[in-house]
């Protein structure tokens, strides 16, 4: 055995070897395959697409259309790839054999959560009704193909017939069950025994109503349809969500990546295409723009930074007359609340515009301030 043999065999190598590839797969997670599904879609870019074609392929092989195979072909020659009709033939009996073991393999997706390979095998998961499936996180640019680029290249027929199957599928999700099922695999270590917010248009519960602070906060009256919002600490964003059907655009921050990404996969199923979400602290964020609007629940103490400066900063970011609403916890010592501090809000830049109350039963009272840049 030459030397290099070795070194390769020795146990500090090996253990570089996985510390390399840890590098490449960041994350491992158990998610349900129409989650991921969903994860798909941002905005206008459906990119799930390609995995409907699959699954069209999937229901022709089993005599359910006569079309799935000629589409698939199709995009398998515009993409230049090879068609492998066999091998995915054996995949799906595979699957429809022993779906226990065709699903157990890592399905990969890159930090956007966007397919970086494995489309059949997560097309399979989504025909067979698959409840988990694994997925590995790695440093992979995604390539799949957009809505746009699938209207661009197939037939209005062809593409009908993508775009309803697709329809059929996301009209089959029991979504309000499928992010309790986020919440029981993800959010257990947030000592909550449901979420924070309440999404109303889903019909899920939190322990604090969304319409509530909407309705309190007077929000539609300074709300317009030519207003770009920021809400920072967006938590799983079901507020932002409810907001954005008033408002041109909307973009949360929160510090939580798995936050940002539940505001994501919400807005993808209500087809929201004027939402936004980041996983950032507020200190780190840069933005281009300036916002007519910019929510802040519970932020600025977390910060450490006295108010006045944390003020200015969103003075920064906003248009002239635009209006700030923060939210705090109400404080056993009067003095240490907002109403108290207006004098150096003013001093800010600000005019009072609005403030509150809002009582919750479940959880903490919160005092409200609105504020308008001056």
């Amino acid at each position: 055995m030459s030397f290099l043999d070795l070194i390769k065999n020795s146990n500090v190598y090996k253990r570089l070897v996985d510390d390399n590839e840890e590098l490449k797969i960041k994350t491992v997670r158990k998610m349900n395959p129409l989650y991921l599904l969903l994860l798909q879609v941002n905005k206008d870019e459906n990119l799930a697409l390609e995995i409907i074609v699959t699954i069209l392929a999937i229901e022709s092989h089993f005599g359910k259309n006569d079309y799935g195979w000629d589409i698939h072909d199709k995009l398998r020659a515009l993409q230049e790839k090879n068609n492998n009709r066999e091998i995915l033939e054996k995949l799906f009996e595979v699957f429809e054999a022993r779906p226990e073991v065709a699903c157990k393999p890592s399905i990969h997706i890159n930090e956007q959560m966007l397919l970086v390979d494995d489309i059949s095998r997560l097309a399979c998961c989504i025909y067979f009704n698959i409840e988990t499936i694994t997925t590995k996180i790695e440093d992979t640019e995604s390539n799949l193909q957009s809505k746009d680029w699938f209207m661009y290249n197939f037939e209005k027929e062809e593409y009908k017939q993508i775009e309803q199957k697709y329809t059929e599928i996301k009209a089959s999700i029991d979504f309000k069950t499928l992010l309790e099922e986020v919440f029981n695999h993800e959010l257990k270590n947030e000592n909550r025994q449901q979420f924070y917010q309440s999404q109303p248009d889903l019909g899920i519960t939190g322990m604090r109503s969304t319409l509530d602070r909407f309705q309190n906060y007077n929000l539609e009256q300074y709300l317009n349809k030519e207003h770009d919002v920021l809400e920072i600490g967006c938590n799983v964003g079901f507020f932002t969500n409810y907001v954005a059907q008033y408002v041109k655009t909307i973009k949360g921050i929160d510090v939580k990546p798995m936050f940002c990404e539940i505001g994501r996969v919400t807005s993808s199923f209500l087809e929201y295409r004027n939402t936004n979400f980041k996983a950032s602290d507020f200190i780190n964020y840069a933005t281009v723009k300036d916002y007519d609007a910019i929510f802040s629940f519970e932020v600025h103490d977390y910060l450490k930074l006295p108010l006045k400066e944390y003020l200015t900063r969103l003075a920064a970011m906003l248009n002239p007359n635009g209006f700030i609403l923060l939210e705090n916890k109400l404080k056993e010592n009067a003095e240490e609340n907002l109403d108290t501090q207006l004098p150096e809000m003013e001093s800010a830049g600000y005019t009072l515009i609005h403030q509150g109350i809002i009582h919750s039963p479940n959880h903490f009272d919160k005092q409200f301030i609105l504020l308008r840049k001056t």
